[in-house]
C-alpha cells in the first residue's frame, strides 16, 4: 500500500469514527441549559410576563433555574457580567430545542418583545455521567 492510499484510508477511517462518536454523544446527552442574556425594555411588562412564561416553560418540561432580572444577582469574576440573564434547565438538548421551536414559546413573542430584548442565547449541554 502506498503512502497516498494509507493517508486516504486514514482520513476516511478518522471521519467515520468522528461521525460515530458525535452521533453517540448527541444520543446520550445529559441535561441542557438554555441561557439568554437580555436587556429589560419595560420592567412593569416584564414582571407580568415572567409568571406566564415560567408556567409555560414548566408545562413543557423545563425548570427555570435562575432569572437575574427579577431578583437574582450576577457577580463578575473575569470580564464584564451581563446585567440580566435567564437560565432554564431541561432534561435533554432535544427538549430544550423543542421548547424554543414550540407554538407555546412563539405565542408569547408579542409579550416578550415588549418586556425585553434578547442579546445572546445559547444552549449548554452537560456530558452524561
Amino acid at each position: 500500500m502506498t503512502a497516498t492510499y494509507a493517508l486516504a484510508l486514514g482520513i476516511i477511517a478518522g471521519a467515520v469514527l468522528a461521525a460515530a462518536f458525535a452521533h453517540g454523544l448527541h444520543a446520550q446527552t445529559g441535561k441542557a441549559y438554555l441561557v439568554s442574556e437580555t436587556e429589560t425594555l419595560d420592567p412593569a411588562v416584564l414582571v407580568a410576563y415572567v409568571p406566564v412564561v415560567q408556567a409555560a416553560l414548566e408545562a413543557a418540561g423545563g425548570r427555570p433555574a435562575v432569572i437575574s432580572s427579577i431578583g437574582g444577582k450576577v457577580i463578575p469574576l473575569v470580564g464584564e457580567a451581563p446585567r440580566n440573564y435567564v437560565i432554564s434547565e431541561w432534561e435533554s438538548l432535544a427538549k430544550a430545542q423543542a421548547w424554543v421551536e414550540s407554538a407555546e414559546w412563539n405565542a408569547l413573542r408579542p409579550r416578550r418583545e415588549k418586556s425585553y430584548r434578547t442579546i445572546r442565547q445559547f444552549i449548554v449541554v452537560m456530558a452524561p455521567k
